[in-house]
């Protein structure tokens, strides 16, 4: 009897990865965001995409269930065209650092967070996935922000690639399970910094004891990390859209008024708050 092999799938993904961190080495700022653009149309216009229907449920949601067809579908278009050029822009810095300079500012805010972080001054920065949250996270490496990092727990194979590309630009990685909110709160009490994300649900959702609302919804959202920070006596920085309590990205970058919050919060999973209208 033949034992049957079980293969594993091959991920493309990580593939796609390396693609793009060629493409951002070699083309020019304007030719990368037209790519990006072409590329994030095509794939906003996937109308039975799982991430196309979760965007526009949550936006359906988001905008109080009162926007017009032509008006929703557009939006996961928007939205694409906005992450592909924040990922063009992530790998087209990763090899300029010298040129962040020029795009990158800091309100008076963020300084002083950033000035608190380096003072080892315990500070939990809690970020939403909105604008490039990626060059947000290389800028501070390179202003010497050494803060801790709590990202997606049991990362897949393309989480894994993201993980090792953030830790060579100098970002402590930590995949969340409890080891790492261990580390993190012992981090805190020693003085020192936490960054993590806020907008990804929760796997597990049996064992939820409080829900955010969310747009008027309640959502199975985290909020270990608020216990954390008042066990710590630590204040609660955010990140939202093109600021960290002020960053701000210019010369051609995405925007991130309220809208494009809205915009780029609806790419998450489906169903999260509230529920959306039926494909058109």
């Amino acid at each position: 009897m033949q034992k049957e092999t079980q293969k594993r799938p091959l991920s493309i993904q990580p593939l796609l990865i390396h693609l793009a961190i060629l493409t951002g080495r070699v083309l020019p700022r304007r030719w990368g965001y037209g790519l990006a653009t072409l590329i994030g149309n095509l794939i906003g216009s996937l109308k039975n995409n799982k991430m196309v229907k979760a965007i526009r449920a949550n936006q359906y949601v988001v905008h109080g269930k009162q926007m017009p067809a032509e008006v929703l579908n557009q939006m996961p278009k928007t939205i694409f065209v906005s992450a592909a050029k924040c990922i063009f822009d992530y790998f087209h810095f990763l090899s300029r650092p010298e040129k962040l300079q020029n795009i990158i500012s800091f309100s008076p805010e963020a300084s002083n967070a950033i000035e608190r972080i380096k003072n080892q001054e315990p500070t939990v920065v809690v970020c939403p996935h909105l604008s490039n949250f990626d060059l947000m996270g290389y800028t501070l490496a390179l202003h010497k922000v050494d803060v801790q990092v709590l990202s997606f727990p049991n990362p897949n194979e393309t989480y894994k690639v993201q993980n090792r590309l953030r830790e060579r630009t100098g970002i402590n990685v930590t995949p969340l399970d409890f080891s790492a909110f261990r580390q993190a709160q012992l981090r805190l009490q020693k003085g020192g910094s936490v960054l993590t994300g806020m907008d990804r649900p929760l796997a597990d959702q049996r064992d939820t004891k409080y829900m955010p609302r969310f747009f008027g919804y309640e959502t199975h959202l985290p909020v270990a990390y608020i216990r954390m920070a008042l066990k710590a006596n630590a204040p609660r920085g955010h990140h939202g859209g093109h600021h960290l309590a002020g960053w701000h990205l210019s010369s051609g970058g995405v925007r991130s008024d309220l809208d494009d919050a809205q915009r780029r919060s609806g790419n998450r999973n489906p169903g999260q708050c509230g529920k959306g209208p039926k494909s058109r």
